[in-house]
């Protein structure tokens, strides 16, 4: 009888745990949905904030926006302070399908 007693322990203490990892599992990946959701809402955000300066740069210079776009990226490029790419392959469409 009391070895039953000890497999009926053992059997509830792994479930409890098993219930633990589980729920430990669930909050982390609602968690990391969460940062990408925010990422990508940045990142449509800077898309707009970038288009918007582009409609003001191109009507004080009298350019078109494309050229003022690629002749900024190119820069941002040659700057040393930034780490990495920084010309942006993702745009607000592309961004908007990892959402869903």
């Amino acid at each position: 009888m009391e070895i039953l007693k000890t497999i009926e322990t053992i059997i509830e203490l792994c479930i409890t745990v098993c219930g633990c990892i589980f729920a430990l599992w669930i909050f982390l990946r609602d968690k990391r949905r969460e940062t990408i959701k925010r990422l990508v809402n940045q990142v449509i955000a800077y898309n707009c904030l970038e288009q918007e300066y582009l409609d003001v740069l191109s009507n004080k210079k009298d350019m078109p926006k494309q050229n003022i776009q690629v002749g900024m990226r190119k820069r941002a490029e040659k700057n040393p302070k930034n780490i990495g790419s920084t010309y942006p392959d993702m745009t607000p469409s592309t961004a908007r399908k990892i959402l869903f």
